[in-house]
C-alpha cells in the first residue's frame, strides 16, 4: 500500500501555500504549525483545549490512529513547550523547509482529459509539465522537462504539448 498524504494549507500575509504531508508526519511539523498560528507557548494563555485538533489533523488521519483529540493535543503541546523559543518567523521558515521537500511542493494541478477522455491531472512546476493519473498526483505518467518542450498550443479546449523529439506529441482537453 502506498504512502497516504493529507492536504495542508499555509496562509501568511504574503502568500498562500498548499501542499500535502505524509500521514506519519513528525511532531516537529505539527509543532511548527502550532507556533505559526499561536505564537510562543504561554501556560496562562494556552490552556487545555486551546488547540482544535481537527483544524490541524484531517479526520481521515485521526481515524487511522488510536490517539484521542486530548492525546494529540498533549503531544503537540509537549513539542510546543520544548520549542517555544522559536519566533513566529523562524517557525514559518521551519514549516516551509519541510514543505519545500515534499513531492507536491510548487506544483499547480489542472484537471484534464486526454483524447480518449481519460481523466488525468496536468502538473506544472519549475521543472516542466507532468501528466498524472487521476488517482495519483505523486507519480507522473509522462514528464516534459521545459528544455524538451518545443511548442505549447492552446486552441479552444484543446491543449497540445509538442516535444523536441518530433515523433512525440500529447494532446489533452
Amino acid at each position: 500500500m502506498g504512502v497516504k498524504w493529507f492536504p495542508v494549507r499555509v496562509t501568511t500575509p504574503e502568500s498562500v501555500l498548499e501542499f500535502k504531508l505524509k500521514q506519519n508526519s513528525s511532531g516537529r511539523q505539527l509543532f511548527n504549525q502550532a507556533v505559526v498560528r499561536h505564537g510562543k507557548y504561554d501556560p496562562e494563555v494556552h490552556q487545555r483545549g486551546f488547540l482544535n485538533i481537527p483544524n490541524y489533523i484531517p479526520a481521515h488521519v485521526l481515524e487511522q490512529h488510536t490517539l484521542t483529540n486530548d492525546q494529540w493535543e498533549e503531544k503537540v503541546v509537549q513539542w510546543y513547550k520544548q520549542h517555544s523559543d522559536l519566533s513566529k518567523q523562524d517557525a514559518i521558515m521551519e514549516y516551509l523547509k519541510v514543505a519545500q521537500d515534499l513531492e507536491m511542493y510548487g506544483v499547480n494541478y489542472f484537471h484534464i482529459r486526454n483524447v480518449k477522455q481519460t481523466e488525468l491531472w496536468l502538473g506544472c512546476d519549475s521543472l516542466g509539465l507532468n501528466i498524472y493519473d487521476a488517482e495519483d498526483k505523486l507519480t507522473p505518467k509522462i514528464s516534459f522537462p521545459w528544455n524538451e518542450i518545443r511548442k505549447l498550443v492552446y486552441s479552444h479546449s484543446k491543449f497540445t504539448v509538442k516535444s523536441t523529439d518530433t515523433s512525440s506529441k500529447v494532446s489533452v482537453q
